[in-house]
């Protein structure tokens, strides 16, 4: 912590961190990478206290590109070691240091030194092996950090390709998280609006249903508990789906329930179109399998297409083979689970 009371957390402090790394064990430059089993190390930062020798960062991702060739076997052999760059000069030294090591990623923290002798490596090296712990200890948070970001990144990209409006609520009914789709639901304003507070109903007399659910799920320890959700107007009321976390938040400013609201009125055509591209089917049987999902027979399909009805059913037999079913209501099921939209782009629209 700095004598103003800031803490060194987070991307931005790593550069701040690397320059007192350097300035304390009167380095030139430091360089942060991120080392991967084999793989070639990743430059995650780097600063130059020396602005005429080392400004330059393609100076330092060839440093670094230079360093694992000579570490590679020894990098989680010692915590701290001298290594003489490729590249470099003939004075030109870098002390390396195993900062966090989780057994699949390695982060490894060099102080470079244009020209040092002896005794001053003997101090810089003092110097760096007191600070490795407290080093050790923040990167080993970072890591976890970076894991968990990364985590939540691509959970949210997978949220967001769903056209299912999916809210994350706390304990107190404020929305904490939303994809996509949740976000063009509360633009409409014809079913939910949120607060900062609290999530609540458009139409009079809804919003008792969502706390009556979260208390039902809370009761029943985690149970999803069903309930549909009026729109504003004359629409199709919304099924909805809410389930508490898996784990048990610690106060109610956690998250705590997952709401889903799943919009049976949604047009399926672009999802059912690439459902059919998928099972290979041809553009005529893809329009008549639009025609028998929407609920039309067989009949009814062939006649909105121009066609009699043996060829449509000669089109069905072809169809069936491709999707592996043998009835017309399995077909329609089949490629009523088989729908993946694979962006919420039509939901926003």
């Amino acid at each position: 912590v700095d004598p103003d009371g800031q803490s060194d957390r987070g991307e931005d402090d790593i550069p701040r961190i690397l320059e007192k790394f350097a300035s304390r064990t009167f380095a030139d430059a430091a360089i942060l990478t991120l080392h991967r089993n084999d793989e070639e190390p990743e430059l995650v930062g780097s600063i130059s206290r020396n602005k005429r020798s080392w400004a330059a960062k393609p100076v330092l991702d060839l440093l670094a590109s230079g360093l694992i060739s000579h570490a590679k076997s020894r990098a989680k052999a010692a915590s701290l070691q001298w290594l003489k760059p490729r590249d470099g000069g003939s004075g030109t030294r870098a002390l390396t240091c195993t900062a966090a090591d989780d057994g699949e990623i390695c982060l490894q923290v060099t102080a470079v030194f244009g020209r040092i002798n002896r005794v001053q490596e003997f101090a810089s090296e003092q110097i760096a092996s007191k600070l490795l712990p407290v080093l050790a200890g923040y990167f080993r948070l970072w890591l976890h950090s970076r894991r968990q970001q990364r985590r939540i990144s691509a959970l949210q990209a997978a949220l967001n390709m769903s056209d299912v409006a999916t809210v994350i609520l706390d304990g107190n009914g404020a929305v904490v998280g939303e994809n996509i789709s949740a976000t063009a639901m509360f633009e409409q304003n014809d079913v939910l609006r949120k607060s900062r507070h609290a999530l609540s109903a458009v139409c009079r007399g809804e919003t008792p249903k969502l706390h009556a659910a979260m208390d039902s799920v809370m009761l029943e320890g985690g149970h999803a508990y069903p309930f549909s959700l009026s729109r504003k107007g004359y629409g199709r009321p919304l099924m909805s789906v809410l389930s508490s976390i898996d784990k048990r938040p610690e106060i109610r400013s956690d998250p705590s329930f997952i709401l889903c609201i799943y919009d049976s009125a949604r047009d399926l055509g672009d999802g059912l179109k690439r459902c059919c591209e998928a099972y290979r089917l041809t553009k005529t049987e893809t329009r008549l399998v639009e025609q028998l999902v929407s609920g039309m027979t067989l009949g009814e399909a062939a006649s909105r297409m121009r066609i009699a009805e043996a060829t449509a059913r000669s089109y069905l037999k072809q169809i069936f083979f491709k999707t592996q079913t043998g009835r017309q209501s399995d077909l329609v099921r089949v490629m009523l689970l088989s729908i993946a939209r694979t962006s919420a782009s039509a939901a926003i629209q």
